[in-house]
């Protein structure tokens, strides 16, 4: 009966756990490329998000290479029950659907405000 105890512990631990923890991970990650004639590489990253908690956004950072560069051409967020797109823009992170480039190799993006409840187990897909 003394070995019930501490599982028993850990089970009332888990449930005093704050709701508002953050977790969040990848459900998928899909990777369309394509190499142009001038050798350029083509890259469409497809990202389906899913967040818990009081996340506010996105960060996608770029490992690049000497003369290598990222540019960016769209960045959409698609509502996965309804499949319906909406473009983002660049500029000031204090809007959901904009994103930021924090330095040549880090993109940062916002999906929920500071004042907007946090996301509950939250599928957000990107196209980046």
């Amino acid at each position: 009966m003394r070995a019930l105890l501490p599982l028993g512990a850990c089970i009332v631990l888990l449930a005093a756990a704050p709701a508002s923890a953050r977790e969040l991970h990848w459900k998928s990650l899909e990777v369309g490329a394509t190499l142009d004639s001038q050798g350029v590489l083509h890259v469409v990253e497809r990202q389906h998000m899913v967040f818990s908690g009081d996340w506010n956004g996105g960060e996608r950072g770029f490992d690049l290479r000497p003369g290598q560069e990222v540019v960016l051409h769209a960045m959409t967020r698609i509502d996965p029950a309804t499949g319906t797109k909406r473009e983002m823009r660049e500029g000031s992170l204090d809007k959901i659907d904009q994103y930021s480039w924090f330095s040549d190799r880090v993109l940062r993006w916002r999906a929920r405000l500071a004042e907007d409840r946090p996301f509950d187990d939250t599928e957000i897909v990107y196209d980046i």
